[in-house]
């Protein structure tokens, strides 16, 4: 279920899994903790980990806003973390959406609307480093009537 569109068919499913070594040398790509109650109360309803450019839907009394995770973190309740290993998973649809993880509003990228897109250019950097062709990535890709 997305927010704005309702139902819509997923397209593809991608990850890519990172071990410890890998994430050494890639300190860009260490996940964001996003515990629970941490963007408005109770919520997230589990704790979540996410790449530091995922964008997640804040809400305020004027407005909505897509804030990357990485710009969010305050040492505590949203903080980037060490692990062994993560696995990162991107859903596909026809354009961009935003979808719900853990009760919370996130936006599902589709990079083919941000080619060339500046302000953009840290999600669409990082979507290119997960699943670049060669690297160890599994995409699912969807029938034409979907997953």
């Amino acid at each position: 279920m997305t927010r704005d569109d309702g139902l819509q068919t997923v397209r593809s499913v991608r990850r890519r899994d990172f071990d410890y070594g890998q994430l050494g040398s890639a300190p860009q790509m260490q996940p964001v903790l996003v515990t629970v109650g941490a963007v408005s109360r109770g919520l997230p309803e589990r704790e979540l980990l996410v790449s530091p450019s995922l964008r997640i839907l804040t809400q305020t009394a004027d407005r909505d806003q897509l804030v990357a995770a990485g710009e969010m973190t305050d040492g505590h309740a949203i903080r980037t973390c060490s692990v062994l290993g993560v696995r990162y998973v991107h859903i596909g649809f026809d354009r961009d959406e935003v979808i719900l993880a853990n009760g919370i509003w996130v936006e599902a990228f589709q990079l083919a609307e941000r080619q060339g897109d500046v302000p953009r250019a840290a999600q669409t950097e990082e979507y290119l480093e997960l699943f670049a062709s060669g690297q160890d990535s599994e995409t699912v890709v969807a029938r034409q009537d979907g997953i």
